[in-house]
């Protein structure tokens, strides 16, 4: 059976590595909001596929993470980290500052996305015009300036 303090260090190093995953997102985030200011649709698409792969890499970390805090609970048998004696709580210390710098820096990057989201819906909105004004363009343009007149085609015969 693995020893609980090996247990704690384990969860302590995947929140390291959430964190520097979580940094890289930030980072790509950052990009993604100036690509949305200068429209560069191409460049958004390619920053979101690279974001999805970090994503898949946390949520991997996040189900260890998971795995191994239940299997402390239980061991520990208690429902809720809260319930840790007074004793525990200076072994769990390095894991609550990780914790604590994680979800400072996840809150960071919901406000990043958020705004992010908001430009790119003015974007969409004003490629939307655009494309509105094209079309309508187009219909007014067929409109006053028809094609040209086609006209019957006859076959003359020349044999008599």
């Amino acid at each position: 059976m693995v020893d609980r303090s090996q247990m704690i260090n384990t969860l302590t190093s995947l929140l390291d590595e959430k964190y520097s995953l979580l940094l890289e997102l930030k980072s790509l985030t950052w990009q993604q909001s100036q690509a949305i200011t200068e429209s560069n649709v191409d460049l958004v698409n390619e920053l979101v596929e690279k974001k999805q792969v970090i994503i898949d890499k946390i949520n991997v970390l996040d189900s260890k993470f998971d795995e191994i805090f239940s299997a402390v609970k239980k061991q520990s048998g208690i429902e809720s980290i809260a319930q840790l004696r007074s004793d525990d709580a200076k072994e769990l210390l390095p894991l609550k500052s990780a914790v604590e710098k994680v979800v400072d820096l996840i809150n960071q990057l919901k406000t990043l996305e958020q705004e992010n989201q908001n430009k790119a819906k003015r974007l969409l909105n004003a490629l939307g015009d655009g494309l509105r004004r094209i079309r309508d363009g187009r219909k007014l343009n067929s409109a006053y300036n028809p094609g040209p007149l086609q006209y019957p085609s006859y076959f003359i015969d020349k044999k008599k």
